[in-house]
């Protein structure tokens, strides 16, 4: 099982909140509640310097939506309203 966004592994299995992609995580969900397109968000996140999942500067759409439409965030990292 690949892990989400967000969330780590400890070395004895299990699986935690990374509180620093969580912060991205709810500024994604913030962003996108507020109009932003996903190609917006993707430009808000590349001027922070947030690296995306792959480690890379630029961010796809593709993640963005995949964080969007991921249920495993709910309610440890966002509110169900948000979601």
């Amino acid at each position: 099982m690949r892990i989400p966004y967000g969330y780590i592994q400890s070395a004895t299995g299990e699986i935690n909140i990374s509180q620093k992609q969580a912060d991205v995580v709810r500024l994604i969900y913030d962003l996108y509640l507020r109009g932003k397109s996903l190609g917006g968000i993707a430009d808000v996140l590349k001027a922070q310097s947030v690296p995306s999942p792959t480690g890379n500067l630029v961010w796809a759409k593709a993640a963005i939506d995949k964080i969007l439409s991921n249920g495993r965030y709910i309610p440890s990292i966002i509110s169900e309203e948000q979601f």
